[in-house]
């Protein structure tokens, strides 16, 4: 008689349950799945590799084993300074916050502050010298420097080029006028891929020397912003967006509430924020400024305001005029980086003309070390690699 393998059945209600055998194909799959299943599961959850903690035999200057230190620093950003706080953690810089007691920034940070962690403590930065893609050594770049070195001695450092960008320490000017006497015949080229060149040339047509400008919006109850981007980017963004809101908040019952209006080519912070907002093509942007400084008076620039606006531009131009008249010394006008040089000047003077001068805006000699054209310089440097007039070039930061 032939065997057959029984399997019981268990019945539950109407429904048959079939058990398998202890050794059944079936049994030993689903085993196998569920253990390499745990497998995993254990090795993505296994904690880190085990290292000896020591402590330390001479513990650090006032630190506390889990409590942050602070230290005051200083962020630069196109060459200006802007004080922070950093947040140390065993030694560790982990965070940058705004020093609340340092003037150009009043406890506040933005976002290039913020990503500016990684210039205290990057695991990828170069900890050695490098020569040739190869590691190498201090010692091995003195002794490379020697020849070049005697030959700048005689000829007086013709051929020799030092790169930077904007430039505001007075530590490296020092050390610029030692070298400069060492080698008279060597050239400084600075270059920033956003320096603002054309303030430079608008200030020197305006006041005919180059001077900075300093808003001060705190104080400003209508501003205009010509294509202008006053809170991001800039080195005193940070400051001005603290003075911009906390002169919205301040002041209401004297001066009444005070008024932002943005005429911008392209979306910005400053045109989302602002009260009012006109989009214009930015030689539309230039053209609007110049009707704008005859309709405020400004007698001997109506002849180069020839342009007819439309009909909306011209009624928001007639409101924007009148806003301005009638704010007079309590008004500001920014132009930003897109507007010509002329068209700069023609701002600085409309300030001028409505009283500002001085009140919502000063003018103070240039923070920049010798401040100059950096197209120029970098299109200099640029023409003498080109010629063959440069056997050494030193790029600083």
């Amino acid at each position: 008689m032939n065997e057959r393998a029984i399997i019981p059945i268990h019945r539950h209600g109407d429904a048959d349950v079939h058990t398998s055998e202890p050794d059944s194909a079936e049994r030993r799959r689903f085993l196998k799945i569920m253990a390499a299943s745990m497998a995993l599961a254990g090795a993505g959850c296994s904690g880190p590799p085990q290292e000896k903690i020591v402590p330390y035999v001479d513990m650090p200057e006032r630190l506390v084993p889990g409590l942050p230190l602070f230290y005051a620093s200083a962020f630069v950003n196109n060459g200006y300074a802007q004080g922070v706080l950093v947040e140390s953690n065993m030694g560790r810089p982990t965070k940058v916050e705004g020093n609340q007691q340092h003037p150009a920034s009043l406890g506040a940070t933005d976002i290039f502050a913020q990503a500016s962690i990684l210039q205290l403590w990057d695991p990828e930065r170069s900890k050695t010298v490098y020569g040739a893609g190869q590691l190498s050594t201090w010692q091995a770049f003195e002794d490379a420097l020697r020849a070049p070195r005697a030959r700048w001695l005689e000829n007086g450092g013709d051929g020799l080029r030092i790169l930077t960008g904007a430039v505001t320490s007075p530590t490296f000017a020092a050390q610029w006028t030692r070298l400069q006497a060492q080698y008279p015949h060597a050239r400084w080229h600075r270059h920033d891929a956003l320096h603002d060149d054309r303030a430079l040339e608008a200030s020197k047509l305006a006041f005919g020397r180059p001077l900075d400008t300093l808003l001060h919006l705190d104080r400003a109850t209508v501003v205009l912003s010509l294509d202008a981007e006053l809170f991001a980017g800039a080195p005193a963004s940070v400051r001005q967006a603290q003075d911009f809101f906390a002169g919205r908040r301040a002041n209401v019952a004297e001066f009444g509430t005070r008024r932002l209006y943005a005429v911008s080519a392209t979306p910005s912070l400053t045109s989302a924020i602002a009260d009012e907002q006109l989009v214009l093509p930015p030689q539309e942007i230039e053209r609007l400024a110049w009707r704008l400084a005859a309709r405020l008076g400004m007698a001997e620039v109506a002849h180069a305001a020839s342009s007819a606006p439309n009909h909306a531009s011209a009624r928001w131009e007639s409101a924007l005029a009148a806003a301005l008249g009638k704010q007079r010394g309590h008004a500001l006008i920014v132009a930003g980086g897109s507007m010509s040089a002329q068209t700069r000047a023609l701002v600085h003077a409309m300030n001028a003309h409505l009283g500002s001068q001085g009140r919502t805006v000063s003018y103070i000699a240039p923070v920049e070390i010798d401040p100059g054209n950096h197209s120029d310089s970098i299109a200099a440097l640029s023409a003498d690699i080109r010629d063959g007039k440069v056997d050494g070039l030193f790029i600083l930061g």
